[in-house]
């Protein structure tokens, strides 16, 4: 069974669940700030322990904190057991609002050098952007195997003014900026994004019925494409995103959340409303509302007459195709 990783719930943050985690780090060198405000690399031939428990708890607390004030607990998981995990704070430390802060990113020893640092790394990352951030400030266990990873990951020594947020003074403040989210729309060649529409419309057929008179879209972050999504106009000032799919490594990390943002703002007075239709599941009925969509009307049995399977989403096969509205005035 392959690595799963996921958001952490606050309600899964136990101590059972770190165990069997162990952060300990053997370190020969490491940088150490000196009077001059300068950070030098020395020996140290030292090795960092694992978490007591009042470590843990303490740490536990942290991260209880951090999704209660709006942030991102991320987890890696082998077996439903934690093997690595980062955190994002919610609420930016500038005035600016631009910098968001990863307090946490940590691998278990015996899952170092697998790419697990590196992948919750860019995952964080992508949640921040998704948040408004531009830049993502760390303070880092001043290691020298842990400063070459991020500096390997593009981050850069933190001017003083940034570094100011951090609590600890023992971490070496690091920042690394965020390439933008970018929107493109497809005019040729959509097909080749077949595999991830059918994400969003399991059926070929369906998707045939709508793909080349519609409008398509992608959202692209660190050179990759996250998230596609296809609009067409279905009469006179009404519009509707008949797609919407987001690749599954980068699903809940805000990128289906920040299409529908700039799909709305791209159509804002072209028309009365956009509407959007799925099924009647719990999992993206809440996630439309949220994005400011309310409840428009039903179409019995829909996906029982179109369909030539059943289309079943978090255990509930889908019946009525439930449709949601948002102005564009």
């Amino acid at each position: 069974m392959p690595v799963q990783i996921r958001k952490l719930k606050k309600e899964e943050l136990a101590l059972e669940l770190f165990a069997p985690f162990d952060r300990s780090q053997y370190c020969p060198r490491q940088w150490q700030k000196q009077k001059n405000g300068q950070w030098e690399l020395i020996s140290s031939c030292m090795t960092q322990e694992n978490w007591s428990l009042q470590q843990r708890q303490f740490l536990l607390e942290c991260l209880k904190n951090t999704l209660e004030t709006g942030g991102l607990v991320l987890g890696a998981l082998d077996r439903e057991q934690l093997i690595a995990f980062g955190s994002v704070e919610g609420v930016s430390p500038d005035k600016a609002g631009d910098l968001l802060e990863l307090t946490s990113l940590h691998v278990s020893r015996e899952h170092r050098r697998q790419g697990l640092g590196k992948e919750l790394f860019f995952r964080c990352g992508a949640w921040a952007v998704n948040h408004g951030a531009q830049k993502l400030l760390i303070g880092a266990n001043p290691a020298e195997e842990t400063i070459a990873f991020y500096r390997g990951l593009g981050c850069r020594d933190a001017q003083r003014e940034e570094g100011s947020f951090l609590a600890s003074k023992e971490d070496m403040p690091l920042i690394c900026p965020l390439p933008p989210v970018l929107l493109q729309e497809v005019s040729e060649g959509k097909k080749r994004w077949l595999e991830l529409l059918l994400l969003g419309d399991e059926q070929e057929s369906m998707i045939d019925r709508y793909l080349e008179r519609g409008r398509m879209y992608l959202l692209w972050w660190n050179e990759k494409v996250r998230t596609c999504a296809v609009v067409t106009q279905e009469g006179e000032g009404l519009f509707e995103l008949k797609n919407l799919a987001t690749n599954p490594e980068d699903q809940g990390l805000g990128f289906g959340q920040e299409m529908i943002c700039r799909l709305l703002r791209l159509y804002q007075g072209k028309g009365e409303a956009m509407l959007v239709g799925t099924g009647d599941s719990p999992l993206t009925v809440p996630f439309y509302e949220r994005c400011g969509f309310v409840f428009s009307h039903r179409v019995k049995d829909f996906f029982t007459r179109h369909y030539d399977h059943p289309i079943i989403e978090d255990g509930v096969v889908l019946r009525d195709m439930v449709y949601l509205r948002h102005p564009l005035k």
